[in-house]
């Protein structure tokens, strides 16, 4: 009878908890809103695709600025996301506005990137 080797791998998956300092960056831990917050009401979701219709139809942004969140929801739009300048800030922020009803807030939360 021929000697046969058996190789056995276990695995050890270990779940730890994120440390404070990581889960209170997270946006949830800060009470920001995140895509999931956005309205499904249709009147939000339209305002959602004219703003964004509008940042993207401006060429010189970057791509960054052309993929911030943009949530609708509770009579404010929410503006979230790495850009790459305070002027590209400020376009976006400027959009927003031009497209959101009378007395509706709009908050930047848009985060200009250093270098």
């Amino acid at each position: 009878m021929k000697p046969t080797n058996f190789f056995v791998l276990i695995s050890f998956a270990a779940v730890l908890p994120l440390s404070q300092t990581m889960a209170a960056d997270t946006p949830r831990a800060n009470n920001k809103l995140t895509a999931e917050d956005q309205s499904n009401e249709k009147g939000d979701v339209e305002l959602t695709r004219t703003i964004r219709q509008s940042i993207v139809k401006e060429k010189d942004l970057s791509t960054a600025a052309h993929n911030v969140k943009i949530i609708v929801a509770n009579n404010a739009v929410t503006l979230r996301g790495p850009v790459k300048t305070a002027q590209e800030a400020d376009v976006i922020v400027s959009k927003a506005k031009t497209a959101a009803p009378k007395g509706m807030k709009v908050v930047n939360e848009l985060e200009v990137e250093t270098r």
